[in-house]
């Protein structure tokens, strides 16, 4: 059995059969509550003798929680199977059990934001230690109403007095984060430097959020996370692409050998990057190699971003046809919505003065996409007006009034546009109401 899940089965136990308010103790995070507690039950501390990481992961977070609660905070810890236990803290840093056990009762969890002034809530996982997730059952909770800090054990804090989301909270965030740093140096995580630096970014402190994730970098020097967020600050906020690009690759590289998968994302922007710095033979150069590993690590997603990109590209280097080619894949993959491609295809087939290739692309737009997308319709009509066959004619007109019945925000784009009138007037030829 699991060392967290025996300890909060025993902690129910000795909440049960002794009031702990007559036997003080230290924050519940240490094993020496679980010791405390034990001793009028059983000899669970036992557990821990040659268990040194769990030793070094709860004298951390009582060292850490120590200094940051206050009397009348509570706490709640939550084990992996989603089952929680509830204390207040004392003047004398007591930890007062509230509640005994609970079979993770969501709605339960969701009041104690509002019925306690200040909730500190612990994932007491100390095998996943900072990389525990929380039950799906309290996950939107904890999301909605709680700031979540990287200690060894994942923490989430709430205060009545600072709105989630709002400017006050996230300097609060970035104060604790601060003080914590401060309390257990040795105990910091990739997560925490993450984290900091994001906060510091959220109100415009570049210095600060660059140098966060510099020193994240110094101390976890194969962390993909890290260098990838150094380079979409200097990418996005300080517009240093030669950053950006060393950057993107160091992330590449650490993920590689981490996962030993790519780093689709720092793949990416790389091209991005070269492009913004007018380097397009560099970028295409790029995006091909993205494409490439996509041969090996297939990502429909990152593949059709990849293929409209250099479709782009390639139309700036005067390479239409392969621009066209790449468009065309992008079809296939059917990883986005397809009004985009056939979008830019059009266009191209129109300039070009290539009828057959745009009618053929306009009909498999209209019925690939003509329930949703008002382009499809508007490309379409231009070929509607020539056609020669009723049958198809008349199919095409009624399929797409029924369209428009269903989909009012359609219609109303529809309306907006100039191919309306078009519409309107060949539907009155044919003897059919533009609408139903």
């Amino acid at each position: 059995m699991r060392i967290t899940s025996v300890l909060l089965a025993w902690v129910v136990c000795a909440l049960t059969a002794t009031p702990l308010l007559a036997a003080p103790t230290r924050l519940p995070f240490a094993y020496r509550l679980f010791r405390a507690l034990s001793s009028l039950v059983t000899p669970v501390p036992l557990i821990y003798a040659n268990a040194t990481r769990e030793h070094e992961v709860y004298d951390a977070m009582t060292r850490i929680l120590a200094e940051l609660t206050r009397p009348d905070d509570h706490l709640v810890l939550i084990n992996p199977d989603g089952r929680y236990c509830a204390f207040r803290i004392t003047a004398d840093q007591n930890a007062v059990p509230l509640l005994q056990a609970s079979q993770s009762d969501p709605t339960e969890f969701s009041q104690f934001a509002s019925r306690y002034q200040r909730v500190w809530v612990v994932l007491d996982n100390p095998q996943a230690g900072w990389q525990a997730q929380p039950p799906a059952t309290l996950a939107p909770t904890l999301a909605a109403q709680y700031m979540q800090l990287p200690l060894p054990l994942p923490t989430y804090f709430a205060d009545a007095s600072f709105p989630p989301g709002s400017t006050n909270f996230w300097l609060l965030r970035a104060h604790l984060l601060q003080r914590i740093a401060a309390t257990s140096p040795a105990q910091l995580n990739p997560r925490f430097f993450l984290d900091l630096a994001q906060t510091y970014r959220r109100y415009g402190d570049l210095t600060n959020t660059i140098l966060t994730l510099q020193k994240g970098l110094d101390a976890f020097p194969t962390d993909p996370y890290l260098a990838r967020r150094l380079a979409e600050t200097y990418f996005d906020e300080c517009k240093d692409y030669r950053q950006a690009i060393h950057y993107n690759r160091l992330a590449a590289r650490n993920f590689r050998l981490t996962f030993a998968t790519p780093m689709y994302e720092a793949l990416f922007n790389t091209a991005l990057a070269y492009q913004q710095l007018g380097e397009d033979a560099n970028a295409q150069l790029q995006f091909a190699d993205i494409l490439s590993e996509l041969d090996q690590y297939p990502d429909q997603l990152w593949e059709s971003r990849t293929r409209r990109y250099l479709g782009n590209l390639l139309l700036k280097m005067g390479n239409t046809n392969e621009a066209i080619r790449q468009f065309q894949l992008d079809l296939r993959l059917s990883a986005q919505h397809p009004g985009y491609s056939y979008d830019r295809l059009l266009g191209l087939f129109q300039d070009m003065k290539r009828a057959d290739a745009y009618a053929r692309t306009a009909h498999s737009f209209f019925f690939a996409c003509g329930t949703n997308d008002v382009r499809a319709l508007v490309r379409y009509l231009p070929i509607l007006l020539h056609e020669s066959d009723r049958t198809l004619l008349t199919n095409a007109l009624l399929s797409a009034r029924a369209w428009l019945a269903r989909n009012p925000t359609l219609k109303n784009e529809f309306h907006r546009q100039p191919a309306w009138t078009v519409w309107t007037n060949l539907m009155f030829t044919l003897g059919f109401a533009p609408e139903l």
